[in-house]
């Protein structure tokens, strides 16, 4: 049986860029994702909008997509999208590719051939580092799964929707708004 080559983050952060183009570090395993699809990039994309306009003029946080965060010490994550707050966007190091930030709503899109156990392993990893909210967006399905602390879980169907009022409050779209093409 071959042994895996483990990285740290440190030699994470120097592979060439196109070798981390597509890959996440995750304890210290380097672990290649799927490309986007078209579908995949335009809910990504219209995440982004949706919440940037949101945010327009409140001075909230930023939001993100497809940036690296160190959320541990041996473990690099890319989420679709993120939002990171006010106080925490003051201590990112603009010039890094790997922000020692934990953001505090992390959205991933799962394609069709990602792993069940793979995507739950990425939502323990984001809350037990304390991010707030995940959501895991089903394309197929048209569903966004919602984690929170304390292992709450919503489901939430193409007539419900998502919001998180502990993250940002007064915020909340129609889940079949991001399936709209």
């Amino acid at each position: 049986m071959a042994s895996k080559t483990l990285l740290t983050v440190e030699q994470f952060d120097r592979l060439p860029a196109e070798e981390v183009l597509r890959y996440e570090l995750d304890r210290g395993e380097l672990v290649a994702g799927s490309g986007p699809s078209y579908q995949h990039n335009y809910i990504r994309d219209t995440i982004v909008w949706l919440l940037r306009s949101f945010l327009s003029g409140k001075r909230l946080g930023e939001v993100i997509a497809e940036q690296e965060f160190r959320i541990d010490h041996d473990t690099v994550r890319r989420p679709d999208v993120a939002f990171i707050r006010t106080e925490a966007v003051s201590r990112i190091d603009r010039s890094k590719s790997i922000l020692d930030v934990i953001p505090h709503l992390v959205v991933e899109i799962v394609s069709p051939n990602d792993a069940a156990e793979y995507v739950m392993r990425k939502v323990d990893q984001y809350l037990a580092r304390g991010v707030q909210t995940v959501w895991i967006i089903y394309p197929g399905e048209r569903k966004v799964l919602v984690y929170g602390p304390n292992d709450e879980l919503r489901v939430a169907g193409e007539a419900k929707n998502v919001e998180f009022p502990a993250v940002l409050p007064g915020f909340s779209v129609p889940v079949s708004q991001l399936f709209e093409e």
